[in-house]
Order: C-alpha cells, then sequence, then structure tokens
C-alpha cells in the first residue's frame, strides 16, 4: 500500500498508516539536463540542487516517538540498465535521512529500461522499474508581453516591498500532441540572471538563478500544478521591508512548483498555455525577469500519477474532513517513485525590471 504523505512532523516526511516500516525512495532524473540550482549566496545548501537526485528515509508513524528518530543502517543504493551497473551506492553510517545527488555523467536513451535497487539493515529491500519516454516537443512561442498593475498590495494582500506597482511578464506557448500513444509533460520556469533587492546585505544586488513562481492564464488542455521534489526555490517572507534588520529571516525555501498535463486531453493538435510570471512583489525573489528558461519534461505516466495525488493531499491536508490521500508510486516493497524524464528548453530574453 502506498504512503500516505504528510508534512506534520518535518516537511517532505513521509507519515504512513499503522503498517511495518518501509523504505520510502523518490528517484527523479531528468536525461537531458543538469542545471545546478544552488543557492551557494545563501550557504543553504551543502549539495547540488537539481533534477538529478534520490533521497531515501524511512516511513515512520507521527505516533511512535521512537519511530521518528529512526535511521537508515548499512544502506545501498544501485541504478543500473540491461547492459549493466550504472551506478552503486554504499554507506555505513546512520543516517536519519539520506538525500544525493547523482553524477552527471551518466547517460539515459528513450525507450531503455531503468533498475533501481536499495537495501537497509533491517528492512525490506525495494526496487522499481522505468522506461524513458519520447524526448519532449518543442516549445513555440506566440507572445510575450510585460504588464504594469498599479496597485497598494500585491496579490498576496501585503504591501509592496519596492513601491506600489506590481509587475508581470505574460507568456503564451505551445507544443504539438504526441502522435504515438498517450504522453505526459511537465512544465518549469527558472530565470538566470534575475536581480534580487538589496536587502541591507551591505554589497550589490546578488543574481538569482533558480526556479520562479507563475499561474496559467488560460490553456485549452486541463493541467494541474504541483510540488516537483528534487529543485528548490527561494521565496520572500511576504511582509514589505527594506532591510534585514527588520526580518531577521527574509528567505524561505520552498519546492518549485511544476505544471502538468495529460496529453491525451490536449484538445486539437497542439496544446496551448498562457502564463504569467510575476515579479517586484513582495514573495518573487526577482526584481526583474533577465534570462528565462521555459522546460518542457515529457514524463512516464507513473510520475504523473504520483505528482497528481500530491497535489490532491496538499489541496485536502487541511481538511478535517478529507478522506486519507496516498501517493501513487512505482517503487515494489516500498514507498515512492522512481522516474526519468525528457526535455526541452525555450530560452527568452526579456530583461524586463521593476522601476
Amino acid at each position: 500500500m502506498p504512503a500516505l504523505f504528510c508534512s506534520c512532523e518535518v516537511k517532505n516526511e513521509y507519515v504512513r498508516p499503522n503498517l511495518p516500516e518501509k523504505l520510502c525512495c523518490i528517484t527523479i532524473i531528468d536525461a537531458d539536463d543538469t542545471t545546478n540550482y544552488s543557492f551557494s549566496w545563501l550557504n543553504l545548501f551543502e549539495k547540488r540542487n537539481s533534477l538529478r537526485y534520490f533521497s531515501v528515509e524511512k516511513s515512520k508513524q507521527s505516533e511512535y516517538s521512537e519511530e521518528l528518530t529512526d535511521s537508515l543502517q548499512d544502506f545501498s543504493y544501485i541504478l543500473s540498465s540491461t547492459e549493466g551497473e550504472l551506478f552503486n551506492f554504499i554507506s555505513d553510517k546512520k543516517r536519519n535521512y539520506f538525500y544525493m545527488e547523482l553524477p552527471d555523467s551518466l547517460a539515459f536513451s528513450s525507450g531503455n529500461k531503468y533498475t533501481l535497487y536499495a537495501k537497509e539493515k533491517s528492512l525490506e529491500e525495494i526496487s522499481a522499474e522505468t522506461i524513458v519516454p519520447d524526448p519532449s516537443p518543442v516549445l513555440n512561442l506566440v507572445s510575450l508581453s510585460r504588464n504594469e498593475y498599479n496597485r497598494d498590495i500585491d496579490f498576496n494582500g501585503s504591501e509592496l516591498v519596492w513601491g506600489t506597482k506590481y509587475y508581470s511578464g505574460e507568456i503564451t506557448i505551445s507544443f504539438k500532441k504526441g502522435d504515438k500513444g498517450r504522453k505526459y509533460y511537465a512544465l518549469t520556469i527558472d530565470s538566470k540572471g534575475s536581480l534580487l533587492p538589496d536587502l541591507s546585505f551591505n554589497q550589490p544586488n546578488v543574481i538569482y538563478f533558480g526556479p520562479i513562481d507563475f499561474s496559467v492564464r488560460g490553456s485549452n488542455t486541463p493541467y494541474f500544478i504541483s510540488e516537483i521534489q528534487g529543485i528548490n526555490m527561494v521565496h520572500l517572507n511576504g511582509v514589505g521591508f527594506s532591510s534585514v534588520e527588520v526580518v531577521s529571516d527574509p528567505f524561505l525555501i520552498d519546492h518549485a512548483g511544476a505544471l502538468f498535463i495529460d496529453g491525451g486531453q490536449i484538445s486539437g493538435d497542439k496544446c496551448i498555455i498562457s502564463l504569467s510570471i510575476p515579479f517586484g512583489d513582495t514573495r518573487t525573489p526577482i526584481s526583474s525577469l533577465g534570462d528565462l528558461r521555459i522546460k518542457l519534461l515529457s514524463i512516464t505516466e507513473e510520475f504523473y500519477l504520483f505528482e497528481k495525488s500530491l497535489s490532491t493531499y496538499i489541496k485536502v491536508k487541511n481538511d478535517p474532513y478529507a478522506e486519507p490521500v496516498y501517493l501513487n508510486g512505482n517503487i515494489k516493497g516500498g514507498n515512492g517513485i522512481f522516474t526519468i524524464c525528457r526535455s526541452t528548453i525555450m530560452e527568452l530574453h526579456p530583461h524586463w525590471h521593476y522601476e
């Protein structure tokens, strides 16, 4: 039975129903993009931040305090293909939670099957298989414009950080519907070279390179937005401030959001999506849109269903009357997801600044 994903103890940990302990593993790999989103200027991450990662922990029950501190012992993790072993990691240290970036040198091909094995001293071995999907379609730009809003508060109901204007980039894109069977897609956006304001760091504005927020203004295809595990982003804390003396911790770290689409539901021969990208407000970490990268990932059905169940959980987690939500996954003997994606990237260079 899949695990119940819950953040009531520590964010992104599995809290299971009354079942035997199992290994929980998330492995999400982008075969085509090894981009590093590490926020070195905040000194927040010792490891890279990308879609080349795996994480492992034990499932736990919140009512058993001894399980909340259970650690992994004599842990091993192996990735292999039909041609042999690709990656092997063994650890004899005790760890409550294990996270590791996979090497950039690992190559994955469409149509090939890959297998995951993981083992811990006291638990059942887990395994999973995935077949890499076809490359994702090419993204096409339909329109690009900047909007300016004169208002005293932003959409979060807070005072604006830098003034009384709020900006957004309005982008419409399209891609052709696949003609060979049912396809599934995910879309992410990052900004390369966007500037953070000088929050009294006593230094020039720093460069932000990483995922950014976006919303959907219109689409000819049903979609949902969910957190994508493995990529983190920075948010401002949502209050008006000009120095860290006023707000001691101006930054929040969250999982980046991605838009998910079932290609079988695309109306017509192509998917058309209109997006809005905010900047200059109290949540988005950027005061300008520099070089934008819009990524379209071709994903497996298992990954799509995993994210759909996660999206449902996030929507109902604060509703005491909602039924329990269980994550769909493909890990045998445990919980989680093992998936490999293909991706294409469209780069835009609007260079719109807060004024």
